[in-house]
């Protein structure tokens, strides 16, 4: 279980530990947090999306973890909380990416947030070949620079419907200073 809060903000996403909250707000937003069992999944986005609990016969979930670091050279694993991830057709999604310019994906068939552990769930149609696309900004704790990470994973690289999305598997877009 978390023992913080994500803040989303225009600069990323930060946790704010629950011993830094004052109460009564700290005693309520304990209470309102949703379980580990309870990650966020949805067919599509916006108002409207359907929720799914759990896959039927017809469909697959995807979870995993976002993360950097950990490795021997690094003995901190930073998690991406807030991070946004989604799924699309694996085509669709190759061709938007095979562009000169800023893709133009359609809405996802799935999205989720990941959680205050960077963990997430996508609930998929099975026999339909996808990409996993996902964003976050990552800010260090020393410097406060900031670095956007993308990464596009194809059906083929998911390994048992479980994807650990990592600085091995990722892209950092563009870094800026705070």
């Amino acid at each position: 279980m978390s023992d913080a809060v994500v803040i989303k903000h225009s600069g990323g996403a930060d946790p704010i530990r629950f011993e830094h909250i004052a109460e009564p707000d700290r005693s309520a937003v304990i209470a309102a947090r949703p379980t580990v069992d309870s990650a966020v999944k949805s067919t599509g986005t916006g108002k409207g999306a359907a929720k799914l609990d759990s896959p039927d016969s017809k469909s697959r979930m995807i979870t995993g973890e976002i993360f950097l670091g950990g490795g021997v050279s690094q003995g901190v694993r930073v998690k991406f909380a807030g991070a946004s991830v989604s799924a699309y057709p694996l085509d669709v999604a190759r061709n938007a990416f095979d562009t000169y310019g800023r893709p133009n994906l359609p809405a996802p068939i799935s999205s989720a947030v990941a959680d205050g552990e960077g963990r997430f769930s996508l609930i998929v149609p099975k026999g339909i070949k996808i990409m996993i696309v996902a964003k976050g900004t990552h800010r260090a704790a020393v410097g406060l620079n900031s670095v956007d990470w993308e990464w596009r994973i194809a059906d083929e690289q998911i390994q048992g419907d479980r994807l650990m999305l990592t600085d091995a598997n990722a892209q950092p877009l563009q870094g800026r200073t705070l």
